[in-house]
Formats: C-alpha cells, sequence, structure tokens
C-alpha cells in the first residue's frame, strides 16, 4: 500500500512577512502552527521546513514551540534556505527519509484543512500520477498552479528550482479537490487572514451529522465558535459548563406553569446549540480526544435526564402525581434499553454494532438531540403532559425496534459466518 509520510514546506517570509505567518493566528492557531498542525493530522510524520528572511534565534524559538506541542506528533526539520542549496548533499538528506513514491511540497502561507489534505493524497495514489511521475497540484484560491503540490521522489531537483524561481516550472497536472471539503486558501495579508478563518468555521458545518444541527444550530454555533477559539477556554471546560443549561431547564420546566416550560424549551434549544461549539473548538484547535468525545456523550445523557425529570415534576405539578409518574417510569426503562443496545457492546461509537443497516441511520435521527424541538413544540402547545406519554411508549416501541434488529443481525452472522 502506497503511503505517502513527508511534506516539505517553503517558508519565504522575504514575501509575506514573519509578523503575518509566524504570530498572526487563525481560529486561535498561528497560521504556521496551523499548517505544521494541519499537515500532521493528515497522517505527514516528518515535516521539513525550508526558510528564507529568517534570524537564527526566531528559528530556535519556533521550531522549539511546535516540537514541544503536544498536538503534534511527528519528526520536525528544519534548514535555512541558504545553507541548504549550498549543501551538495541538501537534497539527499531528504530523499533519505522521503520514502519510495514521493512527497508534498507546500508554500509557508497555505490555510486548509487535514480532510482536504487526506483527500488530495487519496486522489493522487489512486490516479496514474505515480506511474506517470508527474507533478500533481490542487487549485488554490483562483491559482491554477497552486499551493500544494505532489512530487515523486525522483524529481527532488524541483524543490531547488522552486526555491530559485518562486514558481513551479514543471506542467503541473491539476487533480480536482473533493467538492465539499474544497478548503485550500493563500494569505497575503490581514484581510487574507480573516476571510481564511472565515471560511475555516464555515468548514466546521461539513462535520454535523444531525438534522438540525446542519440547518439551524450551526447558524449561531460556528459564530459563537469563531469567538471561543480566541479564548483559552478548552474544549472540555465547555461541554461542562453545558451542565448549567441542562439544570436550568430542568428547573425551568419543574415549575410546571405555561411561561416557564416555553424558557426550559427555548434554554434547552441553546443547549444543543452550545453543545455543537466544544466540537468546533477541538478541532479548530487540534484538541480531539476520546476522551473529550466521552466526557461529551456523558453530558447530554446527564442533561436528556435533568430535562425529562423536570418535566415530570412539572407535569405532576399540572395534573397530579400518578399521570406523571407512569410515563416517567416508562420512559426511565425505554431508555435505559436504548442506551445499552446502541452504545453496547463498545465500538466507535453510537450504534456501532448497527453500522452498515438502515437501522443506523434510524439510530442517528431519532437518538439525538433533534428532540429537543419536538420538546419546545409540546411547550408552546401547552401540552408537555402528551410529550411525556409520547416519551414513555416511544422509547419502549424504539427499544423493541433495536432489540429485533439485532437479534436478526445476529442470527444472520451465526448463519453466514
Amino acid at each position: 500500500m502506497h503511503r505517502i509520510k513527508l511534506a516539505v514546506i517553503y517558508l519565504n517570509l522575504s514575501e509575506d512577512g514573519s509578523e503575518l505567518l509566524l504570530r498572526r493566528p487563525v481560529a486561535g492557531v498561528k497560521l504556521f502552527d496551523r499548517l505544521i498542525l494541519t499537515l500532521n493530522r493528515s497522517g505527514l510524520d516528518k515535516i521539513i521546513v525550508i526558510s528564507r528572511g529568517l534570524t537564527f534565534e526566531e528559528k530556535v524559538k519556533i521550531e522549539s514551540r511546535i516540537v514541544e506541542d503536544n498536538r503534534f506528533n511527528g519528526k520536525l526539520t528544519w534548514y535555512d534556505q541558504e545553507n541548504f542549496l549550498k549543501e551538495a548533499n541538501g537534497l539527499e538528506k531528504i530523499r533519505s527519509v522521503v520514502g519510495p513514491h514521493g512527497f508534498l511540497f507546500i508554500r509557508n502561507n497555505i490555510v486548509t484543512t487535514s480532510h482536504h489534505v487526506k483527500n488530495f493524497i487519496h486522489n493522487v495514489i489512486d490516479s496514474e500520477v505515480l506511474e506517470k511521475r508527474v507533478v500533481a497540484g490542487i487549485p488554490c484560491d483562483q491559482n491554477r498552479n497552486g499551493g500544494l503540490f505532489f512530487i515523486s521522489t525522483d524529481r527532488l531537483n524541483l524543490i531547488n528550482q522552486y526555491i530559485q524561481m518562486q514558481v513551479m516550472e514543471e506542467p503541473v497536472e491539476i487533480i480536482q479537490p473533493e467538492e465539499n471539503h474544497n478548503f485550500c486558501v493563500s494569505v497575503h495579508n490581514v484581510s487574507d487572514v480573516r476571510a481564511a478563518e472565515k471560511g475555516l468555521l464555515k468548514q466546521q458545518k461539513l462535520n454535523y451529522t444531525q438534522l438540525m444541527d446542519i440547518w439551524f444550530n450551526s447558524l449561531f454555533s460556528i459564530r459563537i465558535s469563531s469567538w471561543l477559539v480566541k479564548t483559552p477556554f478548552t474544549p472540555n471546560q465547555l461541554t461542562l459548563s453545558g451542565l448549567v443549561l441542562g439544570v436550568l431547564t430542568g428547573w425551568f420546566f419543574a415549575q410546571g406553569d405555561y411561561i416557564n416550560g416555553v424558557f426550559g424549551g427555548l434554554v434547552l434549544i441553546f443547549s444543543g446549540i452550545w453543545d455543537c461549539c466544544d466540537g468546533d473548538v477541538a478541532r479548530l484547535k487540534f484538541v480531539e480526544s476520546d476522551y473529550g468525545e466521552y466526557l461529551d456523550t456523558m453530558c447530554d445523557n446527564i442533561i436528556n435526564i435533568l430535562t425529562f425529570i423536570g418535566i415530570a415534576i412539572g407535569v405532576a405539578k399540572q395534573n397530579g402525581l400518578l399521570t406523571s409518574l407512569i410515563p416517567f417510569v416508562l420512559l426511565l426503562i425505554g431508555g435505559a434499553l436504548i442506551f445499552i443496545l446502541i452504545y453496547f457492546p463498545k465500538g466507535s461509537g453510537k450504534g456501532y454494532s448497527f453500522k452498515g443497516t438502515r437501522m443506523y441511520d434510524v439510530i442517528l435521527l431519532l437518538a439525538s438531540r433533534n428532540f429537543i424541538y419536538v420538546i419546545l413544540l409540546f411547550a408552546i402547545l401547552g401540552r408537555l403532559d402528551y410529550f411525556l406519554w409520547l416519551a414513555g411508549f416511544g422509547s419502549n416501541i424504539f427499544a423493541i425496534t433495536l432489540f429485533l434488529a439485532k437479534f436478526r443481525r445476529t442470527s444472520v452472522v451465526k448463519i453466514n459466518p
């Protein structure tokens, strides 16, 4: 299997300026650091930087900052352009780590995403580029010559040519990127930085999978995230702070009157919007983790529990304890069964054991926060008691459906091992 492991970055500060490239943040991460981390998250574990216009002290400071950053998981090697061109074995040092197939060559002032880079690498491997040994590029802004190239191992001399000519002289075979994730912009001034940051934030919407997150929550969460990435708050802190909204939601519903019921529904909607922000910040700052995903799931479930307890208390105040207790007990039973069936045995997230079936799409639709909009609708209608009964019976019907689907799939696997 082909694997491209090396990226070579040409850092030309005389063209774009050190203040912009090395100190200006884009969505909470310095522009040059973002490029390094993006490439690293794309599976490129060897990064070589060839710099021009950088003092030795600046180079040491920046290199140490990146190497000591626990988000960076690779090997960083740095060359001064003048020394690199003078050394006869400069290219040979790169040849020793490049691997048999080739490497990526990148201009320093590119803002892109790891998905975009991965897609480019995948297209290079699947095309005839490796066999034809041609230079491949991907469009960046309106510049068809691009700022992101694939160069085969036997064309290493193109690095020196690019450094001397400041352009890729060779014919470049343009590889069209995946349309939805097509994000690669070059940055030359502060205005470009702002545009890149805006585009990078819009890309976060592509990570949303739930219906209302895509069509409604993202309208607000991305704007909130654009502010949060500039603060010292961590994604896990944002996740935990969402519990405050859960407590407030439960309290409003527990009052049992119409106005507080509507307020509870509105706060619940905002908690859904807020829940999108921790993921945005984690991805934009390269701090995603399995623990963060686990914490997010646990907090979501706690907020759900607080919400249903609040609704049950409020309904009991309005219509009597028995009217509230029966559907609430049904909901507890159905909810517990759904949780067990969806999350166990443990796999790669919600509904893992149903992947590849139609039921998996149903799980993503129903076992999600989309239901909070149904709660708001019933609150506006003043019939949260109806919702409680609907949730009680509906959760058990859904649990039975999940059990039957899992039983059928298990039986098929046993018959056709």
